[in-house]
């Protein structure tokens, strides 16, 4: 053998550089070390200053409990740390930090200096430059501690070559910065960017913090908060109301036990807590913060720490589910009123977007002017002055026809007198809305997301009719998918999907309910698709059958099947569709004023 390629130990040089390079490996890997040090040691005020881009200096600052000389001495070492003590605290971490790498890995690849002091009048100082190490000695510090870190990997150039621009870097670092800030609201963040201050985050409330460091996502006022309690774990929801769509999932941010790590399921679980609200291909924005008893979650097992094992995940998963749920159904009001989802008018400049203008399905075509009640496009079917009348009648002074008395050339109609309860039909404009008057307010409401709404609140709340096949449908997909389909056959079976297996292996459908006869490719392709994912696969399903089931935009309906439906919209305790639109507009009588410049 070769003599140059016989195993032998690498100096001690050699193996500092390499295990830097595990746990730094660009600017914000320093800052989310350094922070996570400041933290530890008690900090109520932390400053991070970074010079272009952090590349040529980081230096962060806190007010924490300091080092003693004893402490500076060993600090940049492997493996030192006053945080654990034997294998064992491992399974027992309530610290940001454990391993004792930081220090000694930014020590291997940058110049460092220390500066600490646990008095605020004397203080010590260490400078470890290229592996030397300068005694500063005695200096005048205030209590705390500063860490600068200068020209990084500047020791491993191999590595400084990849860093990114310092626009780039910064961007990344900016991004640690307000991750590790939102879990410590209780201490007062500041970002330096080139001298200048550019971010400040005073302490306060989970909820203002939130709002301090998201200003673009919603004012503090319009946030929600959600809190459960289970044995061995508690979680906090925060999230801006529904009117706040993203087209991805990147704004749901997750943290166990005030680390921000990367859990789909946990992501999943918001998702799901709020599917009604947002159609599909839109997610919401919100904050997830799990506190759990350290020996169920194990974070030594990822470098950044921005992974877990945790214990009791499917628990958590559903207490956030069905706390997101609970929340939701109590901000309903009764007869399907949403005025608690929403803002109100004096709200919406903030610059939230209002929620007929997040959903793309519904943004007018053309600009709301007279020609919406006008002879010129619109088709209007109106029932006549001689339907059935009731003994009731309209309350004095509250008449939405009233209003439009003023301007009888508009449109020529004769609205019924009869109210229906609380509500008056006025009839279906385009062959898809249908107008009713309510107290003081006009609705006008989607006939298709209605029906649709009705009909899967129907599917869920029965047991499915199964119907033969009489050719099954085979189910193609690799063997791993086969397996995990397999598992879940019973729970295919509670609606209606018979699943069964030939002698060769192969799987298929037997048998499933009529609603889903039009669905055989989805039905399909959730399965191979969404495999494991029960609960998607069955709303999807259900939302699917009933959309097609519903009457679609474009048909006309009847004065009896628009009562009919009218009543069931207003008794829905969930006022949107299965994909999360809205069924109705609401006018109110003041807002319509407002909009033609009356006065009240």
């Amino acid at each position: 053998m070769n003599e140059e390629r016989r195993i032998h130990v690498l100096d001690k040089v050699t193996a500092s550089k390499i295990a830097a390079g595990e746990v730094i490996d660009r600017t914000s890997s320093v800052v989310r070390e350094l922070l996570d040090n400041a933290i530890d040691a008690g900090a109520t005020e932390i400053s991070v200053y970074l010079t272009g881009g952090g590349i040529k200096e980081i230096r962060v600052i806190d007010n924490g409990c300091g080092m003693s000389r004893g402490d500076l001495d060993i600090c940049f070492l492997p493996h030192s740390t006053s945080k654990l003590s034997s294998a064992d605290d491992l399974f027992n971490i309530m610290t940001m930090g454990f391993r004792g790498e930081a220090l000694a890995s930014i020590a291997a690849s940058a110049r460092l200096e220390i500066i600490t002091s646990e008095n605020g009048e004397i203080g010590y100082g260490i400078s470890i430059d290229g592996g030397k190490v300068t005694d500063l000695g005695a200096v005048k510090a205030n209590k705390g501690t500063v860490v600068s870190v200068k020209e990084l990997f500047c020791y491993l150039p191999a590595r400084r070559k990849f860093l990114k621009s310092p626009a780039a870097e910064t961007s990344a670092s900016r991004t640690v910065f307000y991750e590790k800030a939102l879990a410590f609201p209780g201490i007062t963040f500041k970002l330096f960017l080139d001298g200048k201050l550019t971010s400040f985050l005073p302490a306060g409330s989970l909820k203002k913090r939130i709002a301090d460091a998201y200003p673009s996502l919603a004012p503090e006022k319009l946030y929600h908060q959600v809190e459960a309690k289970c044995d061995g774990y508690s979680v906090t929801i925060l999230f801006p109301g529904v009117e706040v769509v993203r087209r991805d999932r990147r704004d749901i941010h997750i943290y166990v036990n005030s680390r921000p790590i990367q859990e789909f399921a946990l992501v999943q679980a918001v998702c799901y807590g709020l599917s009604a609200y947002f159609p599909g291909g839109t997610y919401p924005a919100a904050f997830l913060f799990i506190q759990i008893d350290p020996s169920l979650v194990d974070f030594n097992i990822h470098p950044a720490k921005r992974e877990v094992k945790i214990n009791n995940l499917p628990m958590i998963h559903r207490t956030v589910v069905e706390a997101l749920k609970q929340h939701m159904g109590e901000l309903q009001k009764p007869a399907g009123s949403t005025d608690a989802l929403y803002p109100k008018d004096e709200d919406i400049d903030t610059g939230i977007q209002k929620p007929a203008e997040i959903i793309p399905s519904y943004r007018p075509s053309e600009p709301v002017n007279k020609t919406l009640f006008g002879p010129e496009k619109t088709q209007m079917t109106f029932f006549p002055a001689s339907a059935p009348s009731s003994q009731s009648s309209a309350p004095a002074g509250r008449s939405f026809s009233n209003l439009l008395k003023d301007k009888p050339e508009v449109v020529n109609f004769q609205p019924s007198p009869e109210y229906h309860g609380d509500f008056r039909y006025l009839g279906q404009i385009f062959d898809s809305f249908l107008l009713c008057e309510r107290e003081d307010s006009l609705y006008i409401i989607d006939q298709h997301a209605s029906q649709e709404r009705f009909y899967f609140d129907l599917f869920l709340s029965q047991k499915p009719e199964v119907h033969q096949l009489l050719i099954p449908y085979n189910i193609e997909c690799e063997s791993q998918v086969a397996e995990l389909i397999e598992k879940q056959i019973p729970k295919y079976a509670e609606i209606g999907v018979i699943i069964k297996k030939d002698e060769s292996g192969q799987l298929y459908i037997d048998a499933m309910p009529s609603s889903f006869f039009e669905l055989k490719n989805d039905v399909l392709n959730l399965l191979v698709t969404q495999t494991g994912d029960f609960e998607n696969i069955k709303t999807e399903l259900y939302a699917r059958a009933a959309c097609k089931k519903a009457l679609k935009a474009g048909n006309a309906i009847d004065y009896d099947k628009a009562i009919d439906l009218i009543k069931k919209v207003f008794a829905m305790p969930m006022p949107r569709c299965p994909h999360g639109r809205p069924l109705y507009w609401q006018l109110t009588k003041d807002k319509l004023y407002q909009l033609l410049e009356r006065t009240v």
